[in-house]
């Protein structure tokens, strides 16, 4: 399976001017598990791409919105089959050139963001972009989304309405950071806690695998060095071996192989003789 992190929206007013408020990403965090992943809101079971597991909403103090908000954002985890259909997929996911996504579902609360009136089947004098001078302060109109009833899907286009909606780099780098970053306690979410445990066992895989490796060079060594310096006492290169890197074993193993090599050449078992005068016809040949 290939596993990427994507953020479908946030609470910021968008192109469209329209922002969700924190409380409906938490429901829509909720609503969009299990939904699927398609290309330009296009309907169709032949565009379904991707399937998100898990979703969440992080929130980032040191942001403000343009509507004076700390900044959140709903975060989810997709999933694909590597397979030979999706290969092309999963490259442009990487190379970062599929990345920009937005969000198809349905809310039953739409209010003016200067007046609070109720905008689903009606209207209100303000207009949506336009910036009010309310009690002395500027305040941006917008469309303020709440309480959603559905969520239908998500896709890849090539324009969001969101200008932050999009997929995010692995895991691993995001914790990596913040991992370099901090000082004392650190706190990860929900779905960076599973893929460093998915990333930590992927460690733990290779590691397991470069020791068995690493013990098999050590033999190779000393089997090489008793070889090529029989005078060596075999405890002595026993300690010298465990005590090296994988780099440094590999380059001794490489030094006494062209010792041996040079001390018991190898020749081909049919080789032919330099007695010209052999007695016996094909008597080289022989084995």
């Amino acid at each position: 399976m290939f596993v990427f992190s994507v953020i479908l929206c946030d609470n910021a007013p968008d192109r469209d001017h329209e922002r969700f408020t924190v409380g409906a990403l938490h429901k829509l965090a909720e609503l969009f598990v299990g939904k699927t992943g398609i290309f330009d809101h296009a309907a169709s079971a032949k565009n379904q791409a991707a399937r998100i597991f898990a979703a969440e909403v992080e929130c980032d103090d040191s942001q403000q919105t343009a509507a004076g908000e700390p900044y959140h954002r709903l975060k989810a985890r997709a999933y694909m089959p590597k397979t030979a259909g999706n290969a092309e997929l999963i490259a442009e996911i990487d190379a970062g050139i599929k990345k920009e996504v937005s969000v198809s579902c349905a809310v039953a609360s739409v209010t003016c963001s200067v007046c609070g009136a109720v905008l689903k089947g009606g209207q209100c004098e303000h207009l949506p972009g336009r910036t009010y001078v309310i009690d002395g302060q500027n305040r941006l109109c917008h469309r303020v989304l709440d309480d959603p009833t559905d969520a239908y899907e998500w896709s890849f286009v090539a324009v969001p309405a969101q200008p932050g909606a999009g997929v995010t780099k692995g895991f691993d780098a995001d914790v990596t950071e913040k991992l370099q970053k901090t000082t004392s306690q650190m706190i990860l979410s929900a779905a960076e806690a599973a893929g460093l445990r998915d990333y930590i066992s992927e460690l733990e895989t290779f590691k397991a695998a470069g020791e068995l490796y690493q013990a098999e060079l050590r033999s190779e060594v000393k089997r090489l060095c008793a070889l090529s310096l029989p005078e060596f006492d075999p405890a002595v290169v026993t300690r010298i071996a465990a005590g090296m890197t994988m780099a440094e074993l590999i380059s001794l193993k490489s030094g006494l192989l062209a010792g041996v090599e040079e001390r018991f050449p190898l020749l081909p078992q049919l080789a032919t003789g330099e007695d010209a005068n052999a007695q016996e016809e094909n008597g080289d040949f022989l084995i």
